[in-house]
């Protein structure tokens, strides 16, 4: 029975024993826990000995389904060596045997992951991890257009983008309000979300106000754009409302014109035709008078 115990306490502080090494290793390399990037855009991993160590060989890893396999790697004989697997999108940013990046180029849905940088060296190896989360934000689309009210403006803001993306609308002068937020969220097939938000601006806008509008996926950096607001006039209508009435009043023009035109030409057509039908009548008793005059012999003169 005592020796039974005392072989479950030997196992017991070895386990504890490699627990500590494995935790001292892993405190030894500094990186991020998560690292954020733009689907088709560039990830950027690295790792760092906190603590100076004699390091031979630095390997990057990649963590799959089946097991680890080797991107890259610095050795201090033969320097820096990549995969020709990732040849064409990985690529060194420092290469030291106590600090080492690459990059990822070109991102795509299967670099989406878990990664090891291991530093070998006599007294074994560091082993650092860093989890490559990826994120696809599109520009917001933003529009402002003036309602029926002088005093009011529609804002309506659409952003596509994996996982929903946050849609912010903001105001450039404290003389403008926006209405309590509506917001809708559409599943899109190929796994990105479009969130649309609306809301009601008012108050007086003048002086190229501005309405802005920022999509945010995660803590990725956000995307922002912005639209002018139509400048309220002295008389209290906006200049869009000014050109909408002269517009409106330019297309009048260009179909009543023609309908004028058309009118004249058919008056003028009626006189004359009235006064060649005149000409015609007359005519034939002209014609009929000189008959009479041919078949009525001359008078005599009394001797």
């Amino acid at each position: 029975m005592v020796t039974i115990t005392m072989a479950v306490c030997a196992v017991l502080h070895a386990s504890v024993l490699l627990m500590g090494i494995s935790s001292g290793q892993t405190s030894v390399i500094q990186t991020e826990q998560t690292v954020l990037a733009a689907l088709g855009g560039e990830a950027h991993l690295q790792c760092r000995l906190t603590q100076s160590k004699v390091v031979h060989h630095v390997t990057w890893q990649r963590i799959s389904p089946e097991g680890e396999v080797d991107m890259a790697s610095y050795d201090e004989h033969f320097g820096k060596a990549v995969n020709k697997e990732f040849t064409e999108r990985v690529e060194f940013i420092e290469a030291a045997l106590q600090s080492c990046s690459i990059v990822i180029r070109e991102v795509m849905e299967q670099d989406e992951g878990c990664y090891h940088c291991l530093f070998n060296s006599p007294e074994g190896s560091f082993t650092g991890r860093t989890c490559l989360q990826l994120y696809e934000l599109h520009p917001p689309v933003l529009h402002v257009r003036a309602s029926d009210s002088t005093a009011e403006s529609a804002v309506s803001c659409s952003a596509t983008g994996r996982p929903a993306p946050t849609v912010t609308l903001t105001v450039t002068q404290p003389d403008l309000h926006l209405s309590p937020y509506s917001t809708v969220n559409v599943n899109n097939t190929n796994g990105t979300v479009t969130v649309t938000t609306t809301a009601v601006l008012s108050g007086l806008h003048r002086n190229g106000a501005q309405v802005g509008c920022a999509a945010r996926v995660l803590s990725a950096p956000q995307i922002e754009v912005l639209e002018s607001v139509p400048e309220a006039s002295a008389g209290g209508l906006d200049e869009g409302s000014e050109d909408r009435g002269l517009s409106g009043r330019i297309r009048m023009l260009i179909i009543i014109s023609p309908l004028c035109v058309m009118v004249i030409c058919a008056v003028l057509l009626a006189a004359c035709l009235k006064k060649k039908e005149g000409s015609r009548i007359e005519q034939p008793a002209v014609t009929e008078n000189n008959e009479l005059r041919k078949r009525t012999p001359p008078k005599r003169k009394e001797q």
